[in-house]
């Protein structure tokens, strides 16, 4: 089992395609917001993996999105592993089965999301024009 914990080992892990350390006001998650719409994520697993375990937060509630999917593939291939619908802006725990195996050994997996972009000027108003996607608390490789 690996994991990857946000403000503890996310900077050998986290690769392209995420913004700094930040922390959710509301609870003090330490927490990076992926960049729209991919993030890689880099680790090495010790036995085979088939399941990874998001802690994750969507967009804020602002946007009035009920749920955003977030697919995880294979860097390389592109090949999709699997998906997972994050619902709204609150953190939640996503189980998501891998479609196949993958051997033990390094992993690097692409965090792809599909629909809206969060940029917090459209809706703030206080010219931070990122274009983010969902927040990743921590990742958890079975």
């Amino acid at each position: 089992m690996t994991f990857v914990v946000m403000g503890f080992n996310d900077t050998t892990a986290c690769r392209e395609g995420w913004y700094a350390l930040e922390r959710d006001g509301r609870n003090g998650v330490a927490c990076r917001w992926t960049q729209y719409p991919d993030a890689v994520i880099e680790f090495t697993t010790e036995s085979a993996l088939s399941e990874i375990v998001l802690f994750v937060c969507g967009a804020p509630e602002c946007m009035n999105v009920n749920a955003q999917v977030v697919e995880v593939c294979d860097e390389q291939s592109r090949e999709i592993l699997c998906s997972a619908e994050v619902c709204g802006d609150l953190w939640q725990v996503c189980n998501v089965r891998l479609s196949r195996t993958l051997v033990a050994g390094r992993h690097r997996l692409v965090l792809h999301l599909s629909g809206d972009v969060y940029v917090p000027d459209r809706w703030l108003g206080n010219g931070d024009c990122r274009q983010m996607g969902i927040r990743i608390g921590g990742v958890r490789a079975n």
